[in-house]
């Protein structure tokens, strides 16, 4: 899910604004999309700590404002993307887009309904704009901070002239390699990737580390994977959650006894299977379960899942106001993943005051026994005892939803932003 509500720059990010310390880093963020909505550049220009922002298409700079400009009904899906990405007012005079490729690429993809093409399309995308960035230079940035390693070419330029690189991994290195396996347990569901295009991202990522001089990660899960998989140093990686959106915090849970919530795309990366596995469990329980999909699914999910789980009702992709009426109405929030950074969807469910069941994998801020329960990936049958558990003692049920609201009001997206801006300094 997208967080609803983020931090906005402070009266000193505006231009005029007192210069920042001397000592302070200057970091020149690359961030293609609207990731958080761009919180982190604008946690850094609170601050005083952003020289620039290079980004793609927008809505509201450069090129990107034509695709706000066209009627809805030419822009397509990608193009319709584009339009409703919104850089903050406040970041405006230090943006710059480098947005032609991209949008080029965004208008071909919306003619395909190949994945991977798109994903291609996108990688081509984002490489173009390397030499473009590389021309446009550096300027006075100290750090370059990068989601993911985005337009790596020109993040492997930035270090070369001896600036310091943060990665931001927002998701376990190891997905690939996890979701490629599953896929292959589960050729019913899935077909892995292309070998050609799994072997270019998984050696893209491992490029991305070899450029990193530091890593932001938001939980321990994904700094743990990153020194396992990619050998990236663990001391050199900064745990740093996200935040709880104030529109679930600020949902008043009347949950109907039974009603299972899961959320997102319905894919083997975020276990749908397992769970359909463990609805097949407890189909015959003296009081079955309502277990409710939102989220995007194919077609062939929904009939593995139909045959085995009939009582899986499938939603499709919601409208936020619909969405935030599922956990409303929800007893639990459950997600069985096999991969994740730390899942957004987890931290509105925990806002809404919902018990959540997931894995180890979600990189969530829920504590076993405390908010829900935590289970091992891959495992039906504890994920089947956990959800009865939850669901038939309301004493229990009642209790975890208490701990669930509490432990959200922790995480907000503006002490997400001053957590990162203090890390960032220290660097």
């Amino acid at each position: 899910m997208t967080p609803e509500t983020l931090p906005r720059p402070g009266p000193e990010s505006t231009a005029g604004a007192a210069a920042p310390h001397a000592t302070a880093p200057r970091y020149l963020a690359v961030q293609l999309g609207a990731r958080r909505r761009y919180a982190v550049p604008a946690a850094l220009a609170r601050e005083g700590m952003l020289e620039t922002l290079y980004t793609d298409a927008c809505g509201n700079l450069g090129l990107g404002r034509l695709a706000a400009c066209l009627p809805k009904a030419l822009r397509g899906a990608a193009l319709e993307s584009l339009a409703s990405r919104q850089i903050p007012a406040e970041l405006l005079d230090k943006t710059v887009s480098f947005a032609w490729r991209e949008m080029r690429g965004a208008a071909l993809g919306s003619l395909t309904r190949d994945r991977d093409r798109r994903g291609r399309l996108r990688d081509a995308a984002a490489h173009g704009a390397g030499p473009a960035m590389i021309r446009r230079g550096v300027g006075r940035a100290t750090h370059v901070y990068s989601m993911l390693g985005q337009v790596i070419t020109f993040v492997e330029y930035a270090r070369s002239r001896g600036l310091t690189v943060v990665s931001d991994f927002f998701i376990m290195p190891s997905g690939q390699a996890i979701t490629i396996r599953e896929a292959r347990d589960y050729p019913m569901l899935a077909e892995p990737p292309p070998p050609d295009l799994a072997e270019a991202r998984m050696g893209y990522v491992q490029r991305v580390a070899d450029a990193t001089d530091y890593a932001i990660c938001p939980s321990e899960r994904v700094a743990d994977d990153l020194s396992e998989t990619l050998g990236f140093p663990r001391e050199k990686s900064f745990v740093v959650p996200f935040g709880v959106p104030e529109s679930a915090l600020a949902i008043e849970n009347e949950p109907e006894p039974g009603r299972v919530l899961f959320a997102g795309t319905a894919d083997v990366r975020k276990g749908i299977h397992y769970l359909a596995q463990a609805a097949n469990v407890m189909k015959i329980a003296p009081s079955p379960l309502a277990f409710r999909v939102a989220g995007n699914v194919t077609e062939r999910v929904r009939a593995y899942c139909h045959e085995i789980a009939p009582q899986m009702r499938f939603l499709g992709r919601l409208p936020y106001s619909a969405m935030l009426e599922e956990f409303r109405r929800a007893d639990l929030f459950v997600l069985p993943t096999l991969c994740e950074g730390s899942a957004g969807a987890v931290y509105e469910a925990l806002g809404a005051g919902l018990p959540v069941v997931t894995t180890a994998a979600a990189g969530s801020i829920v504590r076993d026994e405390f908010e829900g329960r935590i289970v091992p990936e891959r495992d039906p049958h504890a994920l089947a005892e956990a959800i009865a558990e939850i669901a038939a003692d309301r004493d229990l049920r009642t209790r975890l939803a208490s701990n669930a609201k509490n432990r959200a009001r922790e995480f907000s997206w503006n002490r997400y932003a001053e957590h990162l801006a203090s890390v960032l300094r220290g660097l």
